[in-house]
């Protein structure tokens, strides 16, 4: 369980505004050029020589005395909100880490999707219903061909076994059903049940519920992230508090398969509640990978379109997807639809750390790089793994790290900046994105 606190500060909640759409590692012109008053970024070197770490024990004893201190602290262009948020997980060890994809063969995936197929959706359909609504397509296939995605499996799963074909898409699409998987991700891509497919009516864009996220059909309620909440809300089979859906949300990703894998764990972030009608409700959750108990960055999205894919990705790439992962329910011990599943990943252990740079000193770090000319509220502060091409003096492609991540707006230009400080260096970097909940 992840420790939240939240506290009181003068600043009011600055509003922000669509539009903005950019990442860079202040290194260059391109980023003085983009936000005025954002300074030059200092070398590693010159920042580790001006930073004591803090054992990470000793940080969660201190942390109400270092959250005081940046509410107290007088930046000229930078304040903390009224509900600033700060997460740190429950452990005293973080490390550099190396990610890597197992492989798998056809069969691998071909089996795993069977599993979850009979698992969720065996007592709509037959064995032998899945010679025809088992659908594949390959990476040689025309997308715009009239044929397309109507292919069955087993016309042509000897050429996907032997080679000759190379799978790129596996799904099943009727009306009680939609799943679909992808051979690179060993995880389900979209998911939906009979239970939504039947509620939810499509819109004018898409001619069916999939292909959108289905719970934008329903009412909104509310959005928040203490995901140990024990408010409570009725299901359509009973009633359950927050925490034990997303209790439960964790253990039937991790159960049936849907996401990730090797030694990363389902985590759930933050959720909306919305209005099902006569009294029933519906609670979507957002879920990132953890590893032991740690979370790797995620995006700050709800929507689609607000996914950013900026100019400058540099070293803050992430080498492993990190879209956000929806879980939608609707009743006690089912999933109603799964959006965007991760790939899974082997971890390698490559040091670890038991001291971090203090959170009172990560906040100021990006006072002094974003310049005098900003104007940042801070809203959420969170200790957690994010990846970069190259580790703390170990060069790895897939590498992740210990990162204090800081949620800011804007005020001068109506933007929210996400800034990243390395937790062991205090190398500093930034982007700019839309639609998270501060």
């Amino acid at each position: 369980m992840k420790r939240t606190l939240a506290l009181l500060c003068a600043a009011a909640m600055i509003a922000t505004l669509a539009g903005c759409n950019k990442r860079s590692s202040l290194t260059g012109e391109e980023s003085q050029a983009f936000s005025q008053g954002v300074q030059e970024n200092s070398t590693p070197a010159e920042i580790i020589e001006d930073i004591q770490l803090q054992k990470i024990s000793d940080l969660r004893g201190d942390l109400d005395r270092q959250i005081e201190a940046i509410r107290n602290a007088d930046y000229d262009n930078l304040h903390a909100l009224d509900n600033f948020t700060v997460t740190l997980p429950e452990t005293d060890v973080l490390y550099e880490l190396e990610l890597t994809h197992p492989e798998f063969g056809f069969h691998d995936f071909y089996d795993k999707f069977d599993r979850i197929f009979d698992r969720d959706f065996g007592d709509y359909y037959s064995q032998e219903d899945k010679a025809k609504i088992y659908l594949a397509t390959a990476e040689d296939d025309d997308f715009y061909a009239d044929d397309y995605a109507k292919i069955t499996l087993a016309e042509r799963a000897d050429k996907f076994e032997s080679r000759e074909l190379k799978l790129c898409w596996l799904f099943v699409d009727t009306n009680k059903a939609y799943i679909e998987m992808y051979p690179f991700g060993n995880g389900v891509f979209r998911l939906y049940r009979d239970g939504v497919i039947t509620r939810a009516e499509p819109n004018e864009e898409h001619t069916k519920v999939i292909f959108t996220d289905a719970y934008r059909h329903f009412k909104f309620v509310k959005e928040a992230l203490d995901v140990d909440s024990d408010e409570r809300y009725a299901l359509l089979d009973k009633e359950m508090s927050v925490r034990e859906t997303a209790e439960e949300v964790k253990r039937l990703v991790k159960e049936n398969e849907y996401s990730w894998g090797g030694a990363l764990e389902p985590d759930v972030y933050e959720y909306r509640v919305y209005d099902l009608n006569d009294g029933k409700y519906g609670l979507e959750f957002m879920l990132a990978p953890s590893y032991k108990s740690v979370m790797l960055d995620k995006e700050d999205i709800f929507e689609e379109s607000s996914i950013h894919v900026g100019a400058d990705m540099d070293r803050l790439d992430h080498n492993y997807s990190n879209l956000p992962v929806r879980a939608f329910v609707m009743e006690s011990r089912q999933i109603e639809t799964f959006l965007y599943g991760d790939s899974a990943y082997d971890v390698t252990e490559l040091a670890e750390h038991d001291s971090v740079i203090p959170l009172e000193k990560a906040v100021e770090i990006a006072a002094e790089k974003f310049g005098a000319g900003m104007k940042l509220s801070l809203g959420r502060a969170e200790l957690l793994y994010s990846p970069m091409y190259k580790t703390s003096e170990l060069n790895t492609k897939n590498g992740a790290f210990p990162i204090w991540k800081l949620k800011l707006s804007n005020s001068t230009d109506g933007c929210k900046y996400i800034a990243y400080i390395n937790a062991v260096t205090g190398e500093f970097e930034y982007y700019v994105a839309e639609g998270w909940v501060l």
